[in-house]
C-alpha cells in the first residue's frame, strides 16, 4: 500500500499580522482615552479632601480599564481604523477598506466627548445629563 504525503499546509495558529496591528491600534486608542479619563479623575481628586496615594492608584487603574472598554466599543472603531491605517501606511501597506472611516471617527469623537463629560456632585462623578 502506498503512503500519501499531504501537501496541504496546516492552518496557522496564533494571531495574524493583521490582528496584531488592529490590537496595537486599539491599545493606542485605549491609552489615549485612559489619559483623558485619568485627568478627569485628577480634577475631582484635587477638589476633594480625601485624596490619597491609594485613591490616585485606584483611579489610575479604573481609568485604564475604562479607556480599554471605550476603545473596544463600537463608537471608537472609527478612531481605531484611522490609527490602524496610519500604521499600515508607515509599514508600506495598503489602507483598510472601510466605509467612511473618517466619518466614523468624527462621530465617535463627538459621541465620546458627550459621554465623557462629567459633573461633580458631592465629590462623585456622574455622567452629565
Amino acid at each position: 500500500m502506498e503512503h500519501m504525503i499531504s501537501t496541504q499546509n496546516a492552518p496557522i495558529k496564533g494571531p495574524t499580522p493583521e490582528s496584531k496591528m488592529h490590537k496595537a491600534a486599539e491599545t493606542f486608542v485605549g491609552t489615549f482615552f485612559a489619559q483623558m479619563v485619568e485627568e478627569m479623575f485628577n480634577e475631582v481628586a484635587e477638589s476633594s479632601e480625601d485624596s490619597s496615594f491609594e485613591t490616585e492608584l485606584y483611579g489610575s487603574w479604573l481609568a485604564e480599564g475604562m479607556g480599554k472598554k471605550i476603545a473596544q466599543s463600537g463608537n471608537s472603531q472609527g478612531m481605531v481604523h484611522q490609527v490602524e491605517n496610519m500604521m499600515r501606511r508607515q509599514a508600506g501597506l495598503e489602507d483598510l477598506k472601510t466605509s467612511s472611516s473618517a466619518a466614523l471617527a468624527n462621530g465617535a469623537y463627538a459621541n465620546m466627548t458627550t459621554h465623557l463629560k462629567m459633573k461633580e456632585n458631592n465629590n462623585v462623578c456622574a455622567p452629565a445629563a
